[in-house]
């Protein structure tokens, strides 16, 4: 299959069910969302302590956004140890290490030391958290089946959306229970947790060890996968985008409360808490919107969402209104950020992925940043209703001005869905195939790459490693061989429109026992060898029909020969 494929597997939104029923994915999903509790919150611990220490404002926005600096600073980093290293290694040395760095934090605050002391193991803890999430991104699709990455992605944006109502609760209650170093004591206990969960991960997952040469050659080829890929380049400055208006939202939002609705300050509580609810709805229905065969259509949609969003509550000033705008605008950014994430799990080669989701983090924290900067700005010059209007108004521009590439991913995504059903029709017809699911089809069909051989071309040789399995979609091919003997060269068998070659050697594990050669022009549709044996051993139906086909096609050329795949499950 073309490169275009990936567009379509969007289309294949799964189910949170057939997600969760993997064991590994459950285990790394428990880890994520205990840790992602501790750290909201820690967040709301440690605002609170540097403030009782210094009761200086300024020392309190110090911390807030040397807090991320690492994020933005070393994001990309992170990203490249997560492809250098295997990522369940990468996901414990990161929990661990900050279990280690907020117990450290929690004696410092019970003995009233140094502020400056406890910003700086905020900032070695920010810093040792760069490669995780970079990790389970660049995992995930390793833990679950391609049809369940949506809802993969769904649940661990359910997840965030959770902890974000949660934490700052739990972190609440212990400073009123207690004093920080009590929350800090508990965050490192949650990586503990987590770094529990995560060990009992069997799945490995790591990037290519290509020799790629030194750091900055690695990070960049993490660069070049974006540069080179219009899409990855689209999705990004779209996930760009989506963190400048979450920014001036933070901003923003607290003079909505205290101007507009005159629920003052503490009201801004229940705007981000409607922005969670919103975000948890946008999670569930993105596995219906992901089956849009029109991909950029979606994405359109989520991206006016979250922007008109923010329009609307410039223009009312009853609460109720307020809330149900800024639960459609959490609802769209959820939804830009699963289907966004998903494709670029899809698109981007697993070996530079963890990269790719590094300089992802720090294009979000960037544009955070941004945002939060920008917001006062405009504010101060304009008022509290232009500035939102100028906020929610940067989306809706975005996709007037990406219109022409939201487009061009519609009609691949659709020329992609089309070839996938052309590949998933022919593999159906295949006997071989007979008593497969859909799903199964599906996923080889995915899994394959179009080849086109010229008259007189060999395909495969006699003699060399078995590669692929080969489907003929157009063309004639003959089937020569020397035999066991290795006599003379003779034309076994002809190939055309839906035959197919290459098991033996696979199944085997021989080498090719004979040399296809196309006497016409072919396209064949090659699919991977380990995927060809992973299709089969997972379908205990395909079997019968394989070694059937097998028994009879080395009958041709190698009589003596016993298969060990034909004396199994009692076939003859």
């Amino acid at each position: 299959m073309p490169h275009d494929a990936s567009m379509a597997e969007l289309a294949k939104g799964g189910s949170f069910r057939t997600a969760l029923s993997r064991r590994d994915f459950r285990l790394v999903l428990g880890g994520l969302a205990i840790s992602a509790v501790g750290d909201w919150m820690y967040g709301v611990a440690l605002l609170a302590y540097i403030y009782d220490q210094t009761r200086s404002a300024t020392w309190v926005a110090a911390a807030a956004i040397l807090r991320l600096v690492p994020y933005l600073v070393l994001g990309t980093l992170g990203g490249v140890i997560a492809d250098r290293f295997e990522r369940r290694a990468v996901m414990l040395v990161c929990d661990a290490v900050r279990a280690l760095l907020m117990f450290a934090l929690a004696l410092l605050a019970a003995a009233d030391g140094p502020v400056l002391l406890a910003i700086v193991i905020v900032l070695f803890s920010a810093s040792t958290a760069t490669p995780y999430f970079p990790a389970v991104a660049a995992m995930t699709p390793a833990l679950v089946p391609e049809d369940d990455l949506v809802a993969a992605n769904s649940l661990m944006s359910v997840i965030d959306n959770i902890a974000l109502a949660l934490g700052p609760m739990i972190g609440g209650f212990l400073l009123i229970a207690g004093e920080a170093a009590l929350a800090f004591a508990f965050n490192g206990v949650t990586f503990v947790a987590s770094a529990l969960c995560v060990v009992g991960v069997r799945t490995r997952s790591r990037g290519d060890e290509e020799s790629e040469g030194g750091l900055r050659d690695r990070l960049v080829a993490g660069f070049a996968a974006i540069r080179d890929s219009a899409d990855v380049a689209m999705m990004l400055a779209v996930l760009a985008a989506s963190a400048m208006l979450y920014g001036q939202e933070s901003v923003l939002l607290l003079y909505v409360s205290k101007d507009l609705l005159g629920t003052g300050s503490d009201g801004i509580a229940f705007l981000f808490a409607a922005i969670g609810v919103g975000g948890l709805l946008g999670a569930g229905v993105s596995n219906r919107l992901a089956k849009d065969p029109k991909l950029g259509r979606t994405l359109i949609v989520s991206m006016l969402l979250s922007g008109a969003a923010l329009v609307g509550v410039a223009f009312v000033s009853v609460p109720i209104a307020s809330y149900a705008f800024v639960a459609l605008d959490g609802a769209g950014a959820v939804i830009l950020d699963v289907l966004a994430v998903t494709l670029l799990q899809r698109v981007v080669a697993s070996h530079v992925m963890a990269r790719v989701f590094g300089i992802l983090i720090m294009i979000g924290v960037g544009g955070t940043l941004i945002g939060s900067a920008v917001a006062p700005v405009t504010l101060n010059l304009f008022g509290l209703r232009p500035a939102l209007l100028i906020a929610g108004g940067l989306m809706p521009v975005l996709a007037l001005v990406g219109l022409p590439r939201f487009r061009a991913l519609n009609e691949r995504s659709a020329r992609a869905a089309a070839e996938l059903a052309r590949s998933v029709e022919l593999l159906g017809r295949l006997p071989i195939f007979e008593g497969a699911t859909v799903a199964s089809l599906e996923g080889i069909a995915r899994a394959a790459k179009t080849r086109r051989a010229e008259a007189g071309e060999a395909v495969v040789t006699q003699g060399e490693p078995a590669d692929d399995f080969y489907v003929v979609q157009s063309g004639e091919l003959e089937v020569v061989s020397s035999g066991e003997a290795s006599g003379p060269q003779r034309t076994v068998n002809r190939l055309g429109a839906g035959d197919h070659f290459g098991e033996i050697g696979l199944l085997e594990g021989i080498p090719r026992t004979a040399t296809v050669q196309a006497i016409s022009e072919c396209e064949l549709l090659a699919i991977g060898g380990d995927d060809f044996l992973d299709a089969v051993n997972g379908a205990a139906g395909l079997s019968g029909a394989l070694r059937a086909g097998m028994v009879t096609r080395l009958a041709r050329t190698h009589p003596s020969y016993r298969p060990r795949t034909a004396t199994v499950e009692g076939a003859p």
